[in-house]
């Protein structure tokens, strides 16, 4: 994914194992750089997934207002869950 430009928030990274076929677990290499004005690493690790379903969040963190990246943190955040939340609620 690439964002043009700076757009200030927070951004939460998630993996999820739709169909799991194999029986073994599934290696996935998250990296996520910013690259204006230099490349610069914000986050890499490979997460292992192990099941139909799993979803794991890799990385969260802000994008302040004049770019910056702030709390890199590993806080789980459910993005499957609050999607369903608001499907459900009709927002």
């Amino acid at each position: 994914m690439s964002i043009r430009g700076i757009v200030a928030g927070e951004y939460t990274i998630n993996v999820n194992h739709y169909l799991a076929t194999t029986g073994t677990p599934v290696p996935v290499a998250v990296k996520v750089e910013k690259v204006n004005p230099a490349v610069e690493v914000v986050h890499y690790d490979t997460l292992m997934l192990d099941h139909t379903g799993q979803e794991r969040t890799a990385v969260r963190f802000r994008v302040a207002d004049n770019g910056g990246i702030l709390d890199v943190n590993h806080r789980e955040k459910s993005l499957i869950q609050l999607t369903r939340s608001v499907r459900r609620s009709g927002k």
